[in-house]
């Protein structure tokens, strides 16, 4: 394995991986999340 697991995971790789889907897919899961949440408004 690349890491073992007594290795915390690096957060960097995550970060960038979720600004990259906010950057594509922000505003559809942000409308998919309300709808589910929050459908009345």
């Amino acid at each position: 394995h690349l890491i073992s697991r007594r290795q915390p995971m690096p957060f960097g790789p995550f970060l960038a991986i979720g600004a990259v889907i906010t950057v594509f897919w922000g505003e559809v899961l942000i409308g998919a999340y309300r709808a589910l949440f929050f459908p009345t408004l």
